[in-house]
């Protein structure tokens, strides 16, 4: 099976290829989504990856994540490899027998009791800090990675909160990246 790699530009290459949990902070329309969404249906892909894994996209709302999913299933469609569900939670299983899954995180408690081996946090300014907790539960047994995205939103919330303390480097196991629109009009 052939995948086209997405053209992805070199800020959008060091946030998807971290090999730490990530927070980005960024602009509106720099790519975010697009990379983010190649990062998890790459991971979800690997060699290493057994049947049965599961992989989340997780934003504050479900229309939010059935954003990526129809991004997602867009760029599949008519492929007899993957499986696709169109009812929430939307899920794509893959090849590999692995599922993506898109996911609310409007609801925290419903996060908990899957193991997830990579997960991306959509908006993550936007979302309850119940549902980065939760999130965090189910990656630390996998050890899966997490990428958190969004734009800042205030500075009384967990996302501002976290993406200091990874910049001061308190936090070893992530990595901060802040981009702007003036980043991406230069990456062209």
């Amino acid at each position: 099976m052939n995948i086209k790699t997405p053209q992805l530009s070199d800020y959008q290459k060091q946030m998807i290829d971290s090999p730490l949990n990530t927070i980005t902070e960024a602009g509106t329309k720099i790519g975010k989504t697009v990379s983010h969404m190649w990062w998890l249906f790459r991971e979800a892909q690997q060699p290493h990856v057994q049947v049965g894994w599961n992989y989340w996209w997780v934003a504050p709302i479900n229309e939010q994540a059935k954003i990526a999913f129809n991004r997602i299933c867009a760029k599949i469609k008519g492929n007899p490899n993957y499986t696709i569900y169109n009812s929430s939670p939307y899920t794509i299983v893959t090849p590999k027998g692995s599922k993506i899954v898109f996911r609310s995180g409007d609801d925290p408690d419903s996060l908990y009791g899957e193991d997830v081996y990579g997960v991306v946090i959509d908006e993550g300014s936007r979302m309850k800090e119940g549902a980065f907790h939760a999130i965090l539960s189910t990656t630390t047994a996998t050890n899966g990675r997490i990428r958190c995205i969004g734009n800042m939103r205030g500075i009384d919330n967990w996302y501002y909160q976290l993406a200091r303390k990874v910049q001061d480097g308190l936090l070893p196991t992530w990595e901060h990246f802040k981009f702007t629109a003036d980043d991406a009009v230069k990456a062209g």
